[in-house]
């Protein structure tokens, strides 16, 4: 019978003794899905759309190019049925809110 061998390679973990990050390990199975629960508990309930996430974290010039092609989500995803949200650069994000596109744009700073 082959025994185990858990040799450790270089790395933050290996800076963890092997019973902490069982323990870590057992800590994110056994709260992973209570906050997946917690989360889905307090959606809006009247919003009962489906949503659509669109990521487009390029630069500015790439966005307004892209535009035309964004008007036409609207067409394949009506707001009636779809949420629509923008996880955009935080460069061009404002003009992104001005836009009726989308419902929701999210910034984020690539």
């Amino acid at each position: 019978m082959a025994s185990l061998d858990f040799k450790r390679q270089g790395g933050f973990f290996s800076m963890i003794p092997i019973p902490i990050l069982m323990l870590l390990g057992l800590l994110y199975y056994v709260l992973d899905p209570t906050a997946r629960l917690f989360c889905l508990s307090h959606r809006d309930a009247s919003d009962i759309r489906k949503r659509v996430l669109i990521l487009r974290t390029d630069s500015i010039g790439d966005f307004v190019i892209w535009l035309d092609a964004a008007k036409e989500l609207r067409t394949i995803y009506p707001s009636e049925e779809y949420k629509v949200t923008l996880l955009a650069s935080q460069d061009w994000a404002g003009l992104a809110k001005s836009l009726p596109y989308w419902d929701e744009v999210i910034a984020i700073d690539r």
